[in-house]
């Protein structure tokens, strides 16, 4: 991802699955809204983290 000059991977988890969002959030993911994409689709989280390099920091979200 680096090569592209991204500097936030997304990705969304079922809001009913708890467990897998606080996995996430462990590994430096922080919830910064909820999508739903379809009518029949679930809710997300969307979640994002700082790619390590890219943003100077210490790799969290700013925005």
């Amino acid at each position: 991802m680096d090569s592209r000059g991204d500097d936030v991977a997304t990705l969304l988890v079922d809001v009913t699955h708890g467990k897998v969002q606080a996995l996430y959030e462990r590994w430096g993911y922080e919830k910064v809204g909820e999508q739903k994409p379809f009518d029949d689709s679930p809710v997300f989280a969307v979640m994002v983290k700082g790619i390590s390099g890219c943003d100077g920091g210490d790799g969290g979200f700013e925005g």
